[in-house]
Protein backbone atom coordinates (compact mmCIF):
# COMPACT_ATOMS: atom_id res chain seq x y z
CA UNK A 1 0.00 0.00 0.00
CA UNK A 2 1.61 3.15 -1.17
CA UNK A 3 2.16 6.52 1.48
CA UNK A 4 -0.59 7.85 -0.45
CA UNK A 5 -3.26 5.03 -0.09
CA UNK A 6 -2.57 4.77 3.55
CA UNK A 7 -3.46 9.17 4.02
CA UNK A 8 -6.25 8.53 1.95
CA UNK A 9 -7.96 5.91 4.30
CA UNK A 10 -8.69 8.11 7.34
CA UNK A 11 -10.52 11.22 7.23
CA UNK A 12 -7.71 13.38 8.36
CA UNK A 13 -5.85 12.25 5.57
CA UNK A 14 -8.00 12.44 3.11
CA UNK A 15 -8.66 16.19 4.16
CA UNK A 16 -4.41 17.00 3.93
CA UNK A 17 -4.47 15.13 0.60
CA UNK A 18 -7.63 17.42 -0.84
CA UNK A 19 -5.98 20.68 0.34
CA UNK A 20 -2.39 19.62 -0.69
CA UNK A 21 -4.44 18.82 -4.17
CA UNK A 22 -6.16 22.07 -4.64
CA UNK A 23 -2.86 24.14 -3.24
CA UNK A 24 -0.72 22.49 -5.92
CA UNK A 25 -3.47 23.14 -8.86
CA UNK A 26 -4.16 26.53 -7.75
CA UNK A 27 -0.68 27.60 -7.52
CA UNK A 28 0.30 25.74 -10.94
CA UNK A 29 -2.21 27.68 -12.81
CA UNK A 30 -1.14 30.83 -10.96
CA UNK A 31 2.86 30.33 -12.57
CA UNK A 32 1.43 29.05 -15.84
CA UNK A 33 -0.81 32.85 -15.71
CA UNK A 34 2.87 34.22 -14.67
CA UNK A 35 4.69 32.49 -17.46
CA UNK A 36 1.83 33.03 -20.55
CA UNK A 37 1.67 37.05 -19.22
CA UNK A 38 5.13 37.81 -19.86
CA UNK A 39 5.40 39.25 -16.67
CA UNK A 40 7.83 39.63 -14.16
CA UNK A 41 7.07 39.14 -10.53
CA UNK A 42 8.59 42.75 -10.10
CA UNK A 43 6.21 43.80 -13.06
CA UNK A 44 3.44 41.69 -11.32
CA UNK A 45 4.16 43.46 -7.86
CA UNK A 46 4.11 47.35 -9.63
CA UNK A 47 0.35 46.37 -11.24
CA UNK A 48 -0.72 45.33 -8.08
CA UNK A 49 1.11 47.76 -6.09
CA UNK A 50 2.60 45.42 -3.53
CA UNK A 51 6.45 44.55 -2.38
CA UNK A 52 8.09 42.21 -4.91
CA UNK A 53 8.88 39.87 -1.70
CA UNK A 54 4.45 39.36 -1.13
CA UNK A 55 4.71 38.34 -4.87
CA UNK A 56 7.45 36.17 -4.30
CA UNK A 57 6.03 34.32 -1.02
CA UNK A 58 2.35 34.23 -2.71
CA UNK A 59 4.19 32.31 -5.61
CA UNK A 60 6.15 29.98 -3.50
CA UNK A 61 2.61 29.09 -1.96
CA UNK A 62 3.53 30.63 1.96
CA UNK A 63 0.88 30.93 4.08
CA UNK A 64 -2.50 31.50 3.45
CA UNK A 65 -3.68 32.63 -0.24
CA UNK A 66 -6.56 34.19 0.20
CA UNK A 67 -9.31 33.82 -3.07
CA UNK A 68 -10.00 37.85 -3.16
CA UNK A 69 -5.51 37.78 -3.43
CA UNK A 70 -5.75 34.95 -6.21
CA UNK A 71 -8.26 36.95 -8.12
CA UNK A 72 -6.10 40.37 -8.01
CA UNK A 73 -3.16 38.43 -8.88
CA UNK A 74 -5.18 36.26 -12.06
CA UNK A 75 -6.52 39.60 -13.34
CA UNK A 76 -3.68 41.53 -12.94
CA UNK A 77 -1.54 38.89 -15.30
CA UNK A 78 -5.02 38.83 -17.71
CA UNK A 79 -6.62 35.83 -16.80
CA UNK A 80 -9.38 34.17 -14.31
CA UNK A 81 -9.34 30.77 -12.91
CA UNK A 82 -12.74 29.02 -13.66
CA UNK A 83 -13.83 26.09 -11.05
CA UNK A 84 -15.10 22.94 -11.51
CA UNK A 85 -16.25 20.67 -8.73
CA UNK A 86 -15.59 16.94 -8.99
CA UNK A 87 -16.06 13.78 -6.68
CA UNK A 88 -12.86 13.05 -4.18
CA UNK A 89 -10.47 11.32 -5.46
CA UNK A 90 -11.42 11.82 -9.62
CA UNK A 91 -8.07 13.53 -9.88
CA UNK A 92 -5.99 11.33 -8.76
CA UNK A 93 -8.21 8.15 -10.33
CA UNK A 94 -8.19 10.29 -14.25
CA UNK A 95 -4.47 10.50 -13.58
CA UNK A 96 -3.68 6.31 -12.72
CA UNK A 97 -6.45 5.83 -15.36
CA UNK A 98 -5.39 8.08 -18.28
CA UNK A 99 -8.15 9.78 -18.80
CA UNK A 100 -10.12 13.15 -17.98
CA UNK A 101 -11.14 14.18 -14.91
CA UNK A 102 -15.00 13.54 -14.72
CA UNK A 103 -17.11 16.44 -13.56
CA UNK A 104 -19.00 16.16 -10.48
CA UNK A 105 -23.20 15.24 -11.34
CA UNK A 106 -23.62 18.40 -8.78
CA UNK A 107 -21.99 20.76 -11.56
CA UNK A 108 -25.38 19.85 -13.78
CA UNK A 109 -28.04 20.33 -11.41
CA UNK A 110 -28.42 23.65 -11.91
CA UNK A 111 -29.96 22.76 -15.20
CA UNK A 112 -33.33 21.64 -16.61
CA UNK A 113 -31.10 18.36 -18.39
CA UNK A 114 -28.55 16.35 -17.47
CA UNK A 115 -25.24 16.50 -19.47
CA UNK A 116 -26.28 13.22 -21.73
CA UNK A 117 -29.89 14.88 -22.56
CA UNK A 118 -28.11 17.70 -23.59
CA UNK A 119 -25.61 16.43 -26.59
CA UNK A 120 -26.74 17.69 -29.96
CA UNK A 121 -26.64 15.55 -32.84
CA UNK A 122 -23.26 17.13 -34.40
CA UNK A 123 -21.61 16.56 -30.77
CA UNK A 124 -23.14 12.75 -30.82
CA UNK A 125 -20.88 12.29 -34.12
CA UNK A 126 -17.65 12.69 -32.14
CA UNK A 127 -15.21 10.36 -33.97
CA UNK A 128 -12.86 8.92 -30.88
CA UNK A 129 -9.90 6.83 -32.22
CA UNK A 130 -6.33 5.49 -30.94
CA UNK A 131 -3.23 4.49 -33.91
CA UNK A 132 -0.20 2.84 -33.44
CA UNK A 133 2.32 4.71 -36.21
CA UNK A 134 5.30 2.34 -36.90
CA UNK A 135 8.62 3.84 -36.99
CA UNK A 136 10.95 2.44 -40.01
CA UNK A 137 13.94 1.50 -38.44
CA UNK A 138 13.47 2.76 -34.86
CA UNK A 139 13.25 1.56 -31.67
CA UNK A 140 10.20 3.18 -30.83
CA UNK A 141 6.59 4.42 -32.42
CA UNK A 142 4.30 7.02 -31.83
CA UNK A 143 0.28 6.13 -30.74
CA UNK A 144 -1.67 8.63 -31.18
CA UNK A 145 -5.06 9.76 -29.92
CA UNK A 146 -7.42 11.62 -31.14
CA UNK A 147 -10.84 12.87 -31.03
CA UNK A 148 -12.30 14.59 -34.33
CA UNK A 149 -15.82 16.18 -33.41
CA UNK A 150 -17.30 18.40 -35.93
CA UNK A 151 -18.86 21.83 -35.44
CA UNK A 152 -21.52 24.18 -36.87
CA UNK A 153 -24.03 22.85 -38.16
CA UNK A 154 -23.84 24.46 -42.07
CA UNK A 155 -20.10 24.84 -42.23
CA UNK A 156 -17.54 21.92 -42.36
CA UNK A 157 -15.79 22.80 -39.74
CA UNK A 158 -13.88 20.23 -37.17
CA UNK A 159 -12.60 20.41 -33.89
CA UNK A 160 -9.24 17.95 -33.23
CA UNK A 161 -7.82 17.06 -30.13
CA UNK A 162 -4.90 14.39 -29.45
CA UNK A 163 -1.82 13.06 -27.75
CA UNK A 164 0.77 11.70 -29.06
CA UNK A 165 2.91 9.52 -27.18
CA UNK A 166 6.48 7.90 -27.78
CA UNK A 167 6.66 4.17 -27.18
CA UNK A 168 8.77 1.33 -26.74
CA UNK A 169 8.19 -1.16 -30.24
CA UNK A 170 7.93 -4.05 -28.08
CA UNK A 171 5.76 -5.25 -26.08
CA UNK A 172 2.38 -2.88 -27.38
CA UNK A 173 -0.30 -3.01 -25.52
CA UNK A 174 -2.84 -5.47 -26.86
CA UNK A 175 -5.46 -3.38 -27.29
CA UNK A 176 -3.49 -0.80 -29.74
CA UNK A 177 -3.05 -2.17 -32.94
CA UNK A 178 -0.90 -0.27 -35.97
CA UNK A 179 -3.62 1.33 -38.45
CA UNK A 180 -3.77 -1.39 -41.52
CA UNK A 181 -4.91 1.55 -44.09
CA UNK A 182 -3.68 5.22 -42.44
CA UNK A 183 -6.56 7.52 -42.93
CA UNK A 184 -6.14 11.11 -44.31
CA UNK A 185 -8.18 13.39 -42.49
Amino acid sequence: MTLYERMAKSDRGARHLASARLRYEVLRKLHMALEASGLTQSALAEALKVRKSAVNQTLRGDGNLRIKTLAEYLQALGYELEVRLVEAGEPRRAVLEDRDVRLAAIEFSDRETSPADSVTPVEAERTESIHVLRGNGSERDLLVEMAIQPVGAEQQEYTIEGRIHVVDKEPLPAEFQPLKRPEVV
